[in-house]
């Protein structure tokens, strides 16, 4: 059931037969879901880290007042004569939401700088707002927001740290099924599509080619993006919430309940529910005939779901992408598949 409240009011303003029968199929069909799908927990105390520019994270810092404890790591070495900062030559960020080391270099000695700072083990945020960032995921892990790379904005992220103070759960949104896995064959080291394609960091291949090899996939790390799921040649890895049939009867019911209100030629369009307006600037471009499926996320959507579409009455199959999709996912404008389709 389409819930995003601007997209709704969007598709509520359409008199059009197929707009008309396009509003009653979203607002008529109820989605299945996972109601107590398996997940795993994050604890965060608030002590977070703030790494960049002297002038830069002072100026965030102020603006984090609420938070357990501050950390400012400066990455110019300019001093302040108000605030204590920490200096380093190098800065090796690792972990996630409430497990954060942070390894800092001066000179020779490298030193676990969360025991120092503020008597802790690690820290639990970590807003980096050097240019490059201290960690090279294309999606961030949870708890670290690279606002010197671009995305988040550093207005979304002062935002949400605040938050992050208790106990989170998240799903664990993929199933791999060892039997069907192409990574090991009689020990030797093989496919490692999932591992490559994986732009979170989650999937690794454990093991030595003596106990065999085979592909491990972090929860804590995994964000749902589902380009695993899309590179696995043998479907051994695919997506938990929703199940892909669950996803697929959906389609099917929200087409039959457009062409019962004489809706002709739908064109599905897959929307991720974080951009809702992504999806409100597609559907604004696009004919009433485009009838959106939101997911939670646009590569938990796999081929087997484009043809089910279609088999379903679909006439096309569209994604309202985003530019901030990963580079290796199919769906992703920028990226090189023939599957690619052209970005709203």
């Amino acid at each position: 059931m389409l819930r995003e409240t601007k997209l709704k009011e969007l598709l509520q303003e359409s008199k059009t037969t197929n707009g008309k029968a396009r509003w009653f199929a979203v607002n008529n069909t109820v989605e299945l879901t996972n109601l107590v799908p398996p997940t795993v927990s994050y604890e965060s105390g608030g002590h977070t880290l703030l790494i960049g520019p002297t002038a830069i994270i002072l100026s965030a810092a102020e603006q984090l007042s609420e938070m357990s404890s501050l950390t400012l790591l400066s990455t110019d070495g300019i001093p302040s004569k108000e605030h204590h900062l920490y200096f380093a030559n190098r800065i090796e960020v690792s972990g996630f939401l409430g497990t954060f080391e942070v390894i800092v270099e001066s000179g020779v000695t490298q030193s676990n700088l969360a025991p120092i700072a503020i008597n802790q083990d690690c820290f639990d945020i970590v807003l980096d707002l050097s240019l490059n960032g201290c960690m090279s995921e294309e999606v961030p892990v949870p708890g670290y927001y690279p606002v010197g790379r671009g995305y988040p904005s550093l207005t979304d992220a002062l935002s949400e740290i605040p938050s992050l103070m208790g106990t989170f759960d998240k799903p664990k949104y993929f199933r791999l099924d060892t039997d069907l896995c192409a990574h090991s064959q009689r020990g030797v080291k093989g496919c490692e599509r999932c591992v490559d394609a994986c732009p979170a960091g989650a999937l690794s291949s454990q093991g030595n080619d003596k106990i065999g090899h085979r592909i491990e996939i972090n929860p804590y790390l995994c964000q749902g993006i589902g380009t695993c799921s899309t590179a696995c040649p043998t479907e051994a890895i695919h997506y938990a919430l929703p199940e892909p049939k669950a996803t697929q009867k959906f389609i099917e019911r929200t087409l039959v309940n457009y062409r019962s209100q004489g809706g002709t030629d739908a064109i599905v369009l897959f929307c991720s529910s974080r951009h809702e307006k992504y999806n409100v600037m597609a559907l604004k471009a696009l004919p009433d005939n485009v009838v959106p499926i939101v997911v939670e996320e646009l590569p938990s959507v796999g081929i087997d779901t484009w043809f089910a579409a279609l088999v379903n009455g679909a006439t096309q199959v569209m994604f309202a992408a985003s530019q901030h999709m990963p580079k290796n996912d199919p769906k992703s404008p920028k990226c090189g598949s023939s599957y690619c389709p052209n970005s709203p």
